[in-house]
């Protein structure tokens, strides 16, 4: 019995498809850098600020939804990763991922919205 998934990516063309990648991989990077950051300010510059060791473990988590989202190209969890980067300790660069969360917020809202993903795994039904 097989489970209908055969793993094969069907090609996937047209501007769309290119600017909703290019997006996933900004987003991508922007949040692995914010959860970067964050874990540094945490564990280094503060020296191991108990009370912030908790939000950089939220943002390094939100790092790993978005290698996630990316690998399987989810905007969905690249979305959540983004906006779990509010709680990312940036100290005066905070606000950075506040409007990253807010991005992360408007890709989720989209996605609702549309109810799919963009882009998303095709997969091919025996």
């Amino acid at each position: 019995m097989t489970s209908g998934h055969t793993g094969v990516r069907p090609m996937q063309t047209g501007r769309q498809s290119l600017l909703a990648r290019i997006m996933l991989i900004a987003l991508t990077i922007a949040v692995l850098g914010s959860a970067g950051f964050g874990t540094w300010v945490a564990f280094i510059y503060d020296g191991g600020t108990p009370t912030l060791i908790p939000f950089a473990l939220v943002g390094l988590l939100g790092g790993l939804f978005a290698l996630w989202g990316l690998s399987e190209q989810s905007a969905k969890w690249v979305g959540l990763a983004a906006v779990l980067q509010v709680f990312a300790p940036m100290g005066a660069a905070w606000a950075a991922s506040l409007v990253l969360a807010v991005f992360g917020a408007v890709v989720l809202v989209m996605q609702w919205r549309a109810g799919r993903h963009l882009p998303d795994r095709q997969h091919a039904h025996a």
